[in-house]
């Protein structure tokens, strides 16, 4: 017996599950078709009990589903009644520019933040840049949806070229990051607790540790790594 996981959301082209079931079955395969379609973090913590099941892993992923909630309890416990709440604006593309959405305001709002240009639930969206220059967020995050944060280094220089310098206080005061969107923040998997806690210490510098340098950097620091590679050639 085969298990195959499906994230419907990734995949809209098959909104009608029946279609995927019937090419399941059409070449005689002995499989279960296990579907998600998580829009929250409870949804995500639902679905990887729903796959440990499947899988006959059923305490494994309770286990793990368990130490996630702990791991989230803390968070919300080190933020506590904060007065101090930052605006952050999550950014998923560039051309066309996409805020994130899904449970990524969410996990802006348990690590302490207040997201702008997105609610918790909601899908991404795209806006236009001026949208983005009047949210004025304290901190912007980008997380180019597939993108390790290697990649998005490699095309820093190109993606925030002009339009970046409507928002350029912003960056000039070291409150704009990148973050390893493909491994981090997209994926709806036990790594969004990661992302949770490294959010956390973006929004509260002190509050957690810092979070590793391979899956968050400075914006300023990719830009500065930029024109010090292009000046090198």
């Amino acid at each position: 017996m085969w298990t195959i996981y499906l994230n419907a959301e990734e995949l809209p082209v098959f909104e009608d599950i029946s279609i995927v079931q019937e090419t399941i079955a059409d070449p005689g395969l002995d499989a279960e078709l296990v579907a998600t379609h998580p829009h929250m973090l409870e949804d995500v913590l639902d679905d990887i009990e729903r796959i440990g099941q499947a899988v006959d892993r059923e305490q494994k992923t309770v286990e793990l589903r368990t130490s996630l909630e702990r791991r989230i309890k803390a968070v919300r416990e080190r933020i506590g009644d904060a007065e101090d709440r930052p605006s952050m604006t999550v950014l998923d593309w560039f051309d066309p520019l996409m805020i994130s959405g899904h449970w990524v305001p969410e996990l802006v709002q348990i690590a302490g933040g207040k997201s702008r240009l997105s609610n918790p639930g909601e899908r991404s969206k795209p806006i236009e840049w001026s949208s983005l220059q009047s949210a004025d967020p304290d901190i912007i995050v980008t997380a180019p949806c597939g993108f390790a944060l290697e990649r998005t280094s490699a095309n820093i220089d190109g993606l925030y070229q002009s339009r970046w310098l409507g928002i350029a206080q912003t960056v000039k005061q070291k409150q704009a990051y990148a973050i390893d969107g493909n491994h981090y923040l997209n994926r709806p998997g036990p790594r969004l607790v990661d992302t949770l806690e490294f959010l956390a210490s973006i929004l509260h510098t002190g509050y957690f540790p810092d979070p590793p340098a391979d899956a968050v950097s400075r914006v300023d620091s990719l830009l500065q790594s930029a024109k010090q590679a292009d000046s090198g050639s």
